[in-house]
């Protein structure tokens, strides 16, 4: 027999159960805090025990659950949560009779298959080069997400945001949206947006790790499947599509400042 208080705890995620896939977690929650937009492969359960918090299924309802209410939540379906006041909730997720696995990525990397590499201009190969190491990271990290494996992958993660994305962004997307209608529209903007994405994804990680509390295995789930398809994205279309379009003068920009913020990297 295992006891479990669930009155409100000192720390946020609090992990009450867990055998094999089916797991149940107690969030803490000051008011205005909650988990930002991500998605479970079991079904999920959401027990208020105290408190009232705010449910929004992405692409469905927003609904107000107060002490005693549930709601149920279908695998891979996106949702959020806010805490309306300080509350107490249970997360009870319970996996399918035949559970599958995540879909796969939506679009290939170099590193799944080297050859798209052909179709990329040299300029553009230091970003590749980034994109096979973190994807080699990537591939292999997978459940159970221990507090050293996540520790790993944040800190392989916070490079890719900082310096990476970086680069992309100050060196790259500015010479690419003239080709492609713009930096606020089209595949630049989607880009854009996407970087976004992963950053809250990142930090809401992070803000659980620095909290005391282990990291949820759905975040870095959907952390890592969000960035996985990213590069993907990146290698399968938008280096070959730069490679095309792009004049080779504003190639050639393009290799000599990725060259100098390597060299500084190095420094």
């Amino acid at each position: 027999m295992q006891r479990n208080s669930l009155l409100f705890q000192d720390q946020m995620v609090h992990p009450v159960f867990q055998q094999g896939e089916a797991r149940i977690v107690q969030l803490s929650l000051q008011q205005g805090q909650g988990l930002s937009r991500h998605k479970a492969r079991q079904t999920l359960n959401l027990v208020v025990l105290s408190g009232q918090v705010e449910f929004t299924e992405v692409g469905g309802e927003t609904v107000q659950l107060n002490q005693g209410d549930m709601v149920t939540v279908a695998p891979q379906r996106e949702h959020e949560v806010l805490a309306l006041l300080v509350s107490t909730v249970l997360l009870i997720l319970i996996p399918e009779a035949a559970a599958v696995e995540p879909s796969s990525a939506e679009h290939v990397t170099v590193y799944s298959q080297p050859e798209l590499l052909e179709q990329i201009d040299p300029a553009f190969h230091p970003l590749v080069e980034d994109h096979v190491e973190l994807c080699k990271l990537l591939e292999n990290a997978r459940e159970p997400w221990d507090a050293a494996k996540v520790a790993y992958v944040l800190d392989a993660v916070k490079d890719e945001l900082e310096e990476h994305f970086v680069h992309e962004e100050q060196i790259v997307f500015p010479r690419l949206a003239p080709y492609v209608g713009g930096s606020d529209v089209g595949p630049v903007g989607r880009l854009l947006e996407e970087h976004a994405t992963l950053r809250k994804l990142y930090a809401d990680c992070v803000s659980m790790q620095y909290s005391g509390a282990p990291v949820l295995p759905d975040h870095m789930n959907q952390l890592r499947g969000t960035l996985l398809n990213h590069l993907g994205k990146e290698d399968s279309h938008i280096f070959p599509m730069a490679t095309r379009l792009m004049s080779p003068g504003d190639k050639r920009e393009v290799a000599v400042l990725l060259a100098e913020r390597g060299a500084q990297r190095q420094q």
